[in-house]
């Protein structure tokens, strides 16, 4: 008996096949059975045999049992079963790392699936390929990240950190002119949307293939949309006295480069997406950061990446 990808439900027999289950899990060893258990394992068509990482109430274990059908009555709700062990997931896999400090083993993992991911897109790559890809082994991979899901959301949250810190960066540089802050920060989007391989905002891309609003990747990309609107709120309140104009004109600043982002990533950066940056200077000028249609071009910031 296979298991559905989904819920870990009977399925037609498929070749063995790397499934993400999440469920209620029931350890013997523990005497628990109301621990949640989430992670990856391998199942064969032909056995209920199991391994994989996973978590049981928050700690590292080892996935050995999937319950079958009826037998242990809740395959049907994607329930788990069997041992979990109580080593912080069994040592397979450790030598292939070579004994990486984590921080570099998680940069390996996260420049993968970067790569990836923003080239084709999160369904389109399958774990085993990513986890070729940095060069780890599979049992260290998923001790980083349990879940691909978990692995989206990191990615994300790395990126989104990147990007905000160069713009912290720009407006702690240009801290007596916000105006030429809020220049930088669209010089650097038009930088990015001409840039050899761009395909779009990644946070839409990535979180437009979940409908769960609590998805790793929807939630990812909610904050970091929340956090630069924030930033370019603030430069904008500090660009005019007036805090109903610097409100509008962070609003209209932060729907700006979305719609540059969105547009050239299907018309190319000569399209629509070429007027951005001079409408910026428009939108300065009303607000009294500037003269219409004036271009003055900051220099020395960092590329601010996807």
């Amino acid at each position: 008996m296979a298991l559905s990808p989904k819920f870990g439900s009977p399925c037609e027999p498929a070749p063995l096949e790397t499934l993400t289950i999440r469920g209620r899990a029931l350890p013997r060893r523990s005497g628990r059975a109301d621990a949640v258990a989430v992670g990856h394992v391998e199942a064969d068509a032909e056995r209920a045999d199991v391994a994989g990482a996973g978590q049981l109430a928050g700690r590292p274990g080892r996935l050995v049992r999937i319950a079958r059908g009826q037998q242990d009555g809740h395959a049907l709700l994607g329930e788990l079963t069997g041992d979990l062990e109580p080593e912080p997931l069994a040592r397979a896999g450790d030598e292939d790392d070579g004994g990486l400090p984590r921080e570099e083993r998680e940069r390996r993992v996260l420049d993968a699936a970067e790569r990836l991911v923003y080239e084709r897109g999160v369904h389109e790559v399958g774990m085993d390929e990513l986890i070729d890809r940095t060069g780890l082994g599979k049992a260290t991979v998923y001790r980083l990240y349990p879940t691909k899901d978990a692995l989206i959301g990191a990615y994300l949250q790395r990126l989104a950190d990147r990007i905000l810190a160069a713009i912290d960066a720009d407006a702690q540089r240009l801290h007596d002119d916000p105006a030429a802050a809020v220049r930088a920060i669209f010089d650097a989007v038009e930088d990015d949307v001409r840039r050899d391989g761009f395909r779009g905002c990644a946070f839409n891309n990535a979180s437009i293939e979940f409908a769960d609003p609590g998805h790793p990747a929807r939630v990812a990309a909610r904050e970091y949309r929340a956090a630069l609107h924030e930033r370019l709120g603030a430069l904008a309140r500090r660009v005019t006295p007036d805090p109903a104009a610097g409100a509008q004109l962070g609003g209209r600043l932060a729907l700006l480069l979305d719609g540059m982002y969105v547009n050239a990533a299907h018309l190319g950066a000569d399209g629509p997406a070429a007027t951005g940056r001079p409408l910026v200077e428009d939108l300065l000028a009303s607000a009294g950061g500037g003269a219409p249609g004036a271009r003055r071009r900051a220099s020395g910031r960092p590329r601010r990446g996807p």
